[in-house]
């Protein structure tokens, strides 16, 4: 089992993964931060579609989405933080969230 940070601006979607390597990571990964893997994954279609139709229902345009993922690659919700940290996920990844809200800032659509 995996988390994925997945950090949705203006429908652009940016999934990173938190592994744990160790007992307590896995645990609860914010406890043992010099034992975590970071990555990056794609979106399963299910999971964009029902992501897009929460934010819309929601009228907001930005979230970071926390998703456990199973062993069977079932993707679980935990919560979404409208005003979510997301700077981490760019930084450990390369995931161009900073870009996507200044596109967003500026008017540019993607």
């Amino acid at each position: 089992m995996y988390e994925v940070r997945l950090v949705v601006v203006d429908g652009n979607m940016f999934a990173g993964t938190i592994v744990g390597t160790s007992e307590k990571a896995r645990t609860d990964w914010r406890t043992d931060y010099e034992n975590l893997e970071y990555g990056t994954t794609e979106v399963p279609e299910s999971v964009g579609d029902a992501v897009r139709r929460f934010m819309a229902s929601y009228r907001i345009v930005f979230g970071s989405f926390d998703f456990a993922v199973t062993p069977d690659d079932t993707w679980v919700l935990f919560e979404n933080n409208p005003a979510g940290t997301w700077s981490w996920v760019e930084n450990r990844t390369g995931l161009p969230i900073a870009a996507a809200h200044a596109d967003y800032l500026q008017g540019v659509t993607t």
